[in-house]
């Protein structure tokens, strides 16, 4: 005698059988549903059962209601109009960084000016899963994303179905060349750095110190980059901060900076914005006056505020249009003209900033 197995669940087979229709475009945008007693007799369901696979896919956005003329394919539906932001962390944790601030930040500009919903997902990291992880999963499954956009390399989401699960775009941001094969948009450190010598070089400077963070760039491009333009390098004048201790960054600052006029630097390069505050606090604190005593050149992620009174050359990456950028990259995919593409941001100063058009250079597939 066959063991008898237990029936498929017919609230999951009834949004496969939906949302399926949807997702493949045989209900389209603003199609009317089959009713819900129609739905009952296919599946031979009860009408519980079909009421909450309808509020399912309510929830989830793929379908709106009238009272009077039914359920429709809503107009905007999440597959075609959502994307997803993803974060591994949330604002107040130790690893929270100003970067991602201000991508939450200016996300929903950016997407209405798109015309789509960028939706912001906390605390992505399936090791210590934050408030957002588990809607995220969700989402991911349900293919209620037109894309995601990830924050940061996704290493603490690897091996999940936010990764893996396929017919959802993917791009990262990433500060590196990315060994994954997924699409990435690299914010140039490399060039960030280049364009900030040159500009202390242009103001005549030539004993430049530096404070980095660990990860964003090593000690052989500083010595090279320097080397190149003539600038005098000495090992004690580049200097590692972490983001954890940042308020470390004055004391710091003024250790670099302290000493007789001829001998201290007359440039000083902050790598990250997440020091910039700190590290003018030290500059204010050892007395020094900007630009008569040095040069600073103050890494940003721009539209983000000034954080402090000195008059620091501000140079980095105009978020809202390398999200502009990251929605390019999705819109490709979907289209089956981008897989593995690199395509690279180049830094400008606050004054270079152009409110129309980013500085960008599409690279060949990597």
């Amino acid at each position: 005698m066959p063991l008898r197995t237990r029936p498929p669940d017919r609230q999951d087979e009834i949004l496969a059988y939906l949302r399926q229709r949807i997702l493949s475009g045989a209900l389209r945008p603003g199609a009317k549903l089959p009713t819900r007693g129609e739905v009952v007799r296919r599946f031979a369901a009860s009408c519980t059962t079909v009421q909450r696979a309808f509020e399912r896919l309510m929830e989830e956005g793929f379908v709106e209601s009238s009272s009077r003329s039914g359920t429709f394919v809503s107009s905007r539906p999440p597959h075609l109009h959502r994307f997803g932001l993803v974060f591994p962390a949330a604002p107040g944790d130790g690893n929270w960084v100003r970067l991602w601030s201000v991508l939450a930040h200016v996300a929903p500009e950016v997407g209405r000016r798109r015309g789509c919903r960028i939706a912001t997902y906390l605390g992505a990291n399936a090791r210590e899963p934050g408030r957002d992880f588990a809607a995220l999963l969700r989402d991911v499954q349900a293919r209620a994303l037109a894309g995601v956009i990830f924050a940061t390399p996704p290493d603490l989401v690897a091996g999940t179905p936010i990764v893996d699960r396929p017919g959802i775009p993917r791009v990262m941001l990433t500060a590196h060349p990315p060994k994954e094969a997924m699409d990435a948009v690299l914010l140039d450190m490399s060039a960030f750095v280049g364009r900030a010598l040159d500009r202390l070089v242009a103001r005549k400077r030539r004993r430049v110190a530096v404070i980095v963070v660990p990860g964003h760039l090593g000690i052989p491009l500083l010595e090279q980059e320097m080397a190149s333009r003539g600038l005098e390098y000495r090992p004690h004048r580049i200097q590692m901060m972490t983001q954890e201790f940042a308020p470390w960054t004055s004391n710091l600052a003024q250790l670099l900076l302290h000493g007789p006029a001829r001998e201290r630097p007359d440039g000083l390069l902050v790598v990250d914005d997440n020091l910039v505050e700190y590290a003018c606090q030290g500059l204010l604190a050892e007395g020094l006056r900007i630009p008569r005593d040095l040069d600073v050149i103050a890494h940003c992620n721009f539209p983000a505020p000034a954080v402090n009174v000195l008059p620091v050359a501000r140079l980095g990456f105009d978020l809202r249009q390398t999200l502009e950028v990251c929605l390019d990259v999705l819109g490709r995919q979907r289209r089956g003209t981008a897989s593995g593409s690199l395509t690279t941001i180049e830094p400008r100063f606050e004054w270079e900033l152009d409110e129309g058009r980013a500085s960008v250079v599409p690279l060949a597939a990597v």
